[in-house]
């Protein structure tokens, strides 16, 4: 059970940053 709780934590951890990039990624575009 704690071994999934920690899995399900770093996938969200990842998807959460990865998004935030995505994010950045496009607002330079914009700029650009």
């Amino acid at each position: 059970m704690n071994e999934l709780k920690v899995s399900d934590s770093g996938s969200k951890s990842e998807s959460n940053e990865r998004g935030s990039s995505e994010e950045e990624s496009e607002e330079d575009c914009d700029y650009q």
